[in-house]
């Protein structure tokens, strides 16, 4: 009875809460920008190699763990390593925490963008001190911090059944905002140098080192493995749940939303860029000047630009927001 009360309501549920925990801004405003600094495809291979044979791996035993203990991490530490390692699953969840508090602060930013796209609040205004006044001590970001935390908090309390219902609403959403965004670019004229970019492959590019690196980094931080995010969320999952399986569906999650994220930015970027140079220096602004300088110059330029300004920065603060109230 216990298990059936507090448990998600389906494997799907479980599955879907694990993609929303995963799937967070890494993959919108970060995997576009680096897929296009390194290489392209051959980075897009690198990055999946790295997904799958690194990061499901660990994503399978941080679900076994807590599926096992039924314990967040200083509990699971403790069970599995022994009790004077329990303060390193403590480590974890205090760092967890911290990220948790930076990430609310973002979606912050996130949301105040969302209605500046509503009301067409950063056309013809200068985009960097904008962004920097929007960033550093405005009071609606404040206010708006606020409310990120409330409703954070708010769906935590409700547990599992918060999460999942939530998650069901979230994702969704989510997802039908990126492909909508994503074939609006493919539409653009000029989008298909940033598809040619996106996808253009060269063996010689995987033989450099830095591009694995990169991959590792990207699959770490957008998939999640060793943050505890499985073994939280794996708590109150089924005793005989197909744990591979879900672990693998979830990194499939998490992959199809960067690419449809990277079809989304990159061709838009391209086609609205004078040349690849420029495309490129766009995409190296880092993640704050892309998403909030860069993208806010090319969707007030763009052909629909309002439109899928919206579309954007709703899939972002879904994004967020699943991953933070999973965190």
């Amino acid at each position: 009875m216990r298990e059936k009360k507090l448990g998600y309501s389906s494997q799907m549920a479980l599955v879907v809460s694990l993609i929303a925990g995963s799937v967070g801004t890494g993959n919108i405003w970060r995997f576009p920008r680096v897929v296009a600094m390194n290489g392209g495809g051959a980075f897009i291979l690198a990055w999946l190699v790295m997904l799958f044979l690194v990061c499901v791996p660990i994503m399978i035993g941080e679900h076994v763990i807590g599926r096992a203990a039924r314990h967040g991490t200083p509990g699971a530490f403790r069970d599995f390593i022994g009790k004077r390692y329990t303060w390193l699953g403590t480590v974890v969840a205090v760092t967890m925490a911290g990220i948790a508090a930076y990430y609310s602060s973002v979606i912050a930013w996130v949301f105040y963008y969302l209605g500046l796209s509503l009301t067409k609040g950063y056309y013809g205004v200068d985009k960097l001190s904008l962004f920097h006044s929007v960033s550093n001590g405005n009071i609606v970001t404040v206010i708006l911090f606020v409310i990120v935390l409330l409703i954070s908090a708010w769906i935590a309390y409700k547990g599992v059944s918060g999460i999942e219902k939530a998650n069901k609403l979230f994702i969704p959403v989510l997802f039908g905002c990126l492909v909508a965004s994503a074939i609006h670019s493919a539409f653009l004229p000029g989008a298909v140098k940033g598809m040619n970019y996106l996808f253009s492959f060269e063996a010689r590019e995987l033989l450099n080192y830095k591009i694995w690196l990169e991959a590792l980094t990207q699959a770490v931080w957008s998939a999640g493995p060793g943050w505890g995010l499985c073994i939280t969320l794996a708590v109150f999952s089924k005793a005989n749940s197909d744990v591979a399986l879900t672990s693998t569906i979830q990194g499939l999650g998490d992959a199809s939303a960067s690419v449809i994220a990277g079809l989304a930015v990159i061709p838009a970027v391209f086609a609205l860029s004078p040349s690849t140079t420029e495309a490129l220096k766009i995409c190296g602004a880092g993640n704050n000047g892309l998403t909030f300088i860069s993208m806010t110059s090319l969707f007030e330029q763009m052909p629909g630009g309002y439109i899928v300004s919206i579309l954007f920065f709703i899939s972002l603060l879904f994004a967020a927001l699943s991953s933070n109230v999973c965190h």
